[in-house]
């Protein structure tokens, strides 16, 4: 009799073990969802908003589409925001930086995607000399040249700060844990008319 109830007082043990580890492990899986949630959000984003000179009463036509024909890529647009430092991004589209330029205003154009395949995923396979195209609203199709692929920091905010002349500004994340921005600036070549 002694034999049994020692057994069962091991069941038990053994048993009160393993629900402290699988209780333990639960616990560590939920704090890793929670910690991943809240990087998610702040993954793309620069650690610093750059300011946007005043827009005037005549906007061009926005962007609705970006074509890299060399990488088979060709995504519609969504127009996003910088929300209390926090950029904006879609999931399964492109985001357009709505408080950027737009093709033909003469300013910098800024797009940005998730580093995944089906997204920016192959952007640094672009080589300096190919090309982007964007569609806007009334179906123009602005052409660009790749000048430059840089890697930067996000608090380096000079690749989507407003410039004089027209650039193309497309970014996603690189590095360690999407610890850095791959940059690819490009310049206009031709406008397609939609007719």
């Amino acid at each position: 009799m002694k034999s049994a109830t020692k057994k069962t007082k091991q069941r038990s043990s053994t048993l009160g073990r393993r629900a402290t580890w699988l209780s333990i492990v639960v616990i560590n899986l939920l704090l890793a969802m929670a910690w991943w949630l809240l990087y998610q959000r702040t993954v793309l984003s620069f650690q610093a908003a750059p300011t946007v000179i005043g827009i005037t009463d005549y906007r061009a036509e926005p962007p609705v589409r970006v074509k890299l024909g060399q990488l088979k890529i060709d995504l519609p647009l969504e127009s996003s925001h910088i929300v209390n430092g926090i950029w904006e991004t879609s999931n399964t589209q492109v985001s357009y930086l709505a408080d950027s330029a737009r093709p033909g205003e003469g300013g910098n154009i800024v797009m940005y995607a998730h580093n995944r395949p089906q997204l920016f995923g192959k952007l640094g396979k672009l080589q300096p000399g190919d090309t982007v195209q964007v569609e806007v609203a009334d179906g123009t199709t602005y052409e660009y040249r790749v000048d430059s692929l840089t890697v930067v920091k996000p608090e380096n905010v000079s690749a989507v700060l407003p410039t004089k002349k027209e650039v193309l500004t497309l970014y996603t994340c690189t590095g360690w844990l999407d610890s850095e921005r791959l940059v690819v600036q490009a310049t206009p070549t031709q406008v397609i008319s939609a007719n």
